[in-house]
């Protein structure tokens, strides 16, 4: 007892008599364990907020979409995709017992204008199926509906990114420095379109911003905006399964009737069918693989901290 009392006091006497070495010591323990735990929770923030993201989208959620295969020709690396088509998607709805809706998407990239204001942006072409599968409820205005779909009708619904680019305000119904873009003209890709619905607001990341996007009726995506050779022809399907419980069948039924219809061998599949889970098992590796990188970084500065602490004492 009476050595330890001695160490103490020795120790005390130490950092009493220099108090500037007491202080850097302390300063370099305090930011080497601070920047260890404040990237951490940088790469942790950034793991939830994704994960977060595609958990909104639903369990029951599976997309399909054709696999592209690459091939050598003179002219070099040439790649081609089996396509999807309408036939597929009316199979599916009618054949899989365990899917309830199936939406069909039709994407590319587009530039918006309005009023000398410009956004590029995703824009898809969809069916009024997509709001429900896709969890995309609008805040204004109203959805693509069945009746704009069968008439090609030139209308669009927006996201809240591209609303404030385009009209520099947030797009809400209330508030005074809200701006309301329902009913206005807006040209994509130089046609016009008349607003008719904003999105809600889904967030953004690092990795994608949900609110940068917009949306036609899917055959008037076919016809006059994205004019793609084939009007049968589908970039991805959306499908909702009736249950989370239901989406290994769902899987296995979808890949059942597809490689019935493209006559492909299992194996063999010229398409993918991913379900929420994969997406996020995924996404889940990649924000580990950056919560460990910047845990390392952060480990090297305390080391490096450490190595101050021993040249000073």
């Amino acid at each position: 007892m009476k050595k330890l009392a001695m160490v103490l006091r020795v120790a005390l006497n130490s950092l009493t008599v220099h108090v500037m070495r007491t202080v850097l010591t302390m300063l370099g323990i305090v930011i080497g364990v601070a920047a260890v735990i404040s990237l951490v929770a940088v790469g942790k923030g950034a793991q939830a907020q994704v994960l977060s993201q595609f958990q909104a989208l639903g369990s029951n959620l599976v997309t399909v979409s054709a696999m592209q295969n690459f091939g050598f020709s003179q002219s070099g690396l040439q790649t081609s995709s089996p396509d999807l088509t309408m036939a597929d998607v009316k199979a599916i709805e009618a054949l899989a017992s365990s899917v309830s809706l199936v939406a069909p998407v039709y994407s590319s990239t587009a530039t918006v204008t309005y009023s000398g204001n410009t956004s590029s942006t995703s824009i898809s072409g969809v069916t009024e199926a997509y709001s429900t599968v896709r969890n995309a409820p609008v805040t204004l205005g109203r959805f693509i509906s069945t009746a704009d779909d069968d008439k090609t009708a030139m209308v669009a619904v927006l996201g809240t990114t591209v609303v404030e680019d385009l009209y520099g305000g947030t797009s809400s119904s209330e508030g005074s420095a809200s701006v309301n873009p329902v009913g206005q003209t807006i040209r994509i890709n130089r046609q016009n379109y008349e607003v008719i619905g904003v999105l809600e607001s889904k967030g953004g990341s690092a990795f994608s911003n949900e609110d940068d996007r917009g949306v036609v009726p899917f055959s008037t995506a076919q016809q006059r905006l994205l004019r793609r050779a084939s009007r049968e022809n589908v970039d991805m399907l959306m499908v909702q399964v009736v249950s989370a419980q239901a989406v290994p069948q769902a899987m296995e039924e979808i890949a059942q009737i597809l490689r019935t219809r493209h006559r492909t061998a299992v194996g063999a599949d010229d398409f993918t069918i991913l379900s929420q889970q994969d997406f996020l098992d995924t996404a889940s590796t990649i924000t580990n693989v950056l919560t460990i990188f910047l845990g390392g970084i952060a480990a090297i500065s305390l080391l490096v901290g450490g190595i101050g602490i021993m040249n000073i004492m």
